[in-house]
């Protein structure tokens, strides 16, 4: 029992001491913060206009903290603006309003101008600007509305011809499903267009869709049936396919060997 007493009183100084250290430390730590703020405010006596903007709880430096950086959002907004403006994006509203604007006789003869331009980037193979002024040409289309009968007849038109060359452009730049994407455009325009269906049937063959590709096939037979382009990309299908099951029999073989 004196054991006992001994250890609990031995404990009993270890917990003041302890906590004496403690409030050393504590004490040390206020000393040192309320140093490191004067500092600050002598540094900076604008941190000293911060602690007054608190009023009834209401610590108003946040709404201005708020105001800025909202500031700075609509900065970095502007500046995305910029950015897509220069990659051809039309997000200036003004420019919309312009076209809109515009006669529709006045846009068809631009986009014209613009599809000429794709028509000569094509034959000197540069695909990529081709498609770039082909999508002027379009974007002058999307504004384009008219109660001619006539002029709707021209717009659709030209919507096809435009959709049919992004298409080609996109084939000789591998862009596989964006061309499938615009000969559909086209299609729209035209259901029984034979260039769109090729194109497409083309592109799934060149992704390894096959089924894909036949049903374009037939869709394009069904118009035509004496298409040779459709019979001879069929053909193509079936050989791939048979060169397929093959390599795949001989990899059967191997794993069972």
């Amino acid at each position: 029992m004196k054991l006992n007493e001994n250890a609990y009183n031995f404990a009993q100084k270890l917990l003041k001491i302890h906590n004496k250290e403690n409030v050393l430390a504590n004490k040390n730590l206020n000393e040192n913060l309320i140093e490191s703020k004067a500092n600050n405010l002598n540094q900076n006596p604008s941190n000293l206009q911060d602690s007054r903007r608190i009023v009834g709880g209401t610590d108003y430096k946040k709404f201005e903290n708020l105001a800025k950086e909202t500031d700075l959002e609509e900065v970095k907004n502007l500046e995305r603006t910029k950015d897509a403006l220069k990659m051809g994006c039309n997000n200036d509203f003004r420019k919309e309003r312009q076209l809109l604007d515009k006669p529709s006789k006045d846009k068809i003869e631009a986009c014209k101008v613009f599809k000429n331009e794709g028509d000569d980037l094509i034959k000197e193979k540069k695909y990529a600007d081709a498609v770039l002024s082909y999508e002027k040409a379009l974007l002058q289309l999307f504004y384009t509305f008219s109660d001619d009968p006539e002029e709707d007849r021209q717009v659709d038109k030209l919507k096809a011809a435009i959709n049919m060359n992004i298409a080609m452009c996109k084939i000789n730049l591998g862009k596989f499903d964006e061309a499938i994407n615009c000969s559909n455009e086209a299609l729209r325009v035209d259901k029984n267009n034979l260039k769109a269906l090729y194109r497409i049937a083309f592109s799934y063959f060149k992704l390894d869709k096959y089924e894909e590709a036949k049903k374009s096939i037939q869709d394009g037979l069904a118009i035509d049936p004496k298409e040779k382009l459709f019979f001879d990309l069929r053909q193509q299908i079936e050989d791939k396919e048979k060169e397929n099951d093959m390599k795949a029999a001989k990899m059967f073989k191997k794993l069972i060997k």
